[in-house]
């Protein structure tokens, strides 16, 4: 970066993102004063950031992600004209407070944290910034309860708390984020399924709820009042009964993602009415019966997993369709005792194969600022489950040892759980 330092003192714009630049921050650019927009993402720069780099307070917009960049969260606050801040895939550490979110990023926009090591609680105050849109803070550290949401709050648009350690149970009061589109708590440590105050949240685009340590449950009968969802994955829920026939109307749908549940019953051939579906897995269940005939309509799907079910028959609505054209399709079609018979599968499984196919399949699930944090593929994690994760799962009961039960006077307040039951049952019917 060196070089370019006696170049830019009087810019206010300066972005080299994707420069292959290395090595550490130098401390001359406190030098540029007047920076209002600074851009060094995307490339190899390491080691502590300087101090006079947090004296460059006119920033309004800074993006140092994708680096490998050392700080305190805590100096990022005397930035207090900034309204987006990328911080994403480096190395940042300690707590946000209350007071780092009212008063150093009062006018904060976009709030990206992700895959750091910032630890401690979600702060209170974090619901009422006035101009907050985007908050993305997984991949850290985060503990305790998601905080209640005490009024409407109508601009967060964008909300990825997933790889934390976050538990206990989503506040009914999320419900309150009335604009939410993207909402992604997976692989946290909740207990509870997600509250029915959720059916009021018909703006939500993406939702991603699995990898938690859900009681057993059916599917959500409110789901059906989210029509707009293009992205739903309930991976991992203890999902138990029969999939429903509602998903039929969510024709925008693009992901639909039930792998690794307790659902029986047959697929619903209202699913074949899913003419935009890209990727849909229903793997590991105990689904039954045969693939829907309405199925040969699917013609954009791209992932098709269905293998580690009870379901019999033939692909043909899927195989005997020219108009396919599948990345990866998968079913329980190998020889000798072939359940599903298959010509066009890229993988066949039994039930005597226990490695087959036994992967964790998440859907990614990191959104792009640079894309104002939208996706422009999909794509899968291959990493390789114990051999009998399957079993493993369907048979254990939670371990409820190392979870935090919150106090009463810490419970949110709209909830109806009783709070000396560790589970957290509700003595509403509807929860």
């Amino acid at each position: 970066m060196v070089p370019f330092l006696p170049l830019v003192e009087t810019l206010a714009h300066l972005e080299l993102q994707y420069c292959g630049l290395a090595g550490t921050i130098p401390e001359k650019i406190g030098n540029l004063e007047k920076l209002v927009f600074l851009g060094l993402g995307n490339n190899v720069l390491t080691g502590e950031i300087p101090e006079s780099f947090f004296g460059l307070t006119n920033l309004e917009v800074l993006g140092l992600d994708d680096n490998q960049l050392e700080s305190s969260i805590a100096p990022f606050a005397k930035l207090t004209k900034i309204q987006k801040l990328y911080l994403e895939d480096n190395l940042i550490t300690g707590e946000i407070t209350d007071e780092m979110l009212t008063i150093g990023w009062a006018d904060m926009v976009d709030l990206d944290l992700s895959v750091n090591r910032i630890e401690g609680p979600i702060p209170e105050k974090i619901w009422t910034m006035p101009n907050l849109q985007v908050v993305d803070i997984h991949g850290n550290d985060f503990i305790g309860q998601i905080p209640k949401v005490d009024s409407v709050n109508e601009k967060l648009v964008f909300l990825a708390l997933q790889d934390n350690s976050l538990e206990w149970r989503i506040p009914e009061s999320i419900s309150n984020l009335a604009s939410l589109r993207h909402f992604d708590i997976s692989a946290n440590k909740f207990v509870s399924p997600i509250p029915s105050t959720m059916s009021q949240m018909t703006n939500l685009v993406s939702l991603y709820t699995g990898l938690n340590g859900f009681d057993e449950n059916p599917i959500p009968d409110f789901l059906a009042n989210m029509t707009n969802l293009l992205e739903l994955s309930m991976k991992q829920n203890k999902l138990t009964g029969e999939i429903p026939s509602f998903f039929g109307s969510f024709t925008n749908l693009q992901v639909l993602d039930l792998d690794f549940n307790r659902l029986n019953g047959t697929i619903p051939s209202e699913l074949g009415l899913l003419s935009g579906l890209d990727t849909l897995m229903l793997n590991r269940n105990y689904l039954s019966g045969t693939i829907p005939s309405s199925f040969s309509n699917l013609v954009d799907l791209d992932v098709l997993v269905l293998d580690g079910n009870n379901i019999t028959g033939s692909a043909d609505p899927i195989c005997g369709q020219t108009a396919f054209n599948l990345t990866f399709f998968s079913s329980d079609c190998d020889r000798p005792d072939a359940e599903v018979e298959c010509s066009c599968c890229n993988i066949c499984c039994n039930d005597n194969n226990a490695t087959c196919n036994n992967f964790d399949w998440t859907v990614n699930l990191d959104g792009i600022w640079e894309y104002d944090f939208q996706r422009l593929v999909y794509t899968f994690s291959q990493e390789a489950l114990p051999v009998d994760a399957k079993k493993n799962y369907t048979n254990a009961k939670h371990d409820w040892t190392n979870v935090k039960v919150p106090k009463p006077d810490e419970i949110d307040n709209s909830a109806t759980a009783n709070p000396s039951d560790p589970k957290g049952n509700s003595t509403n019917a509807s929860d």
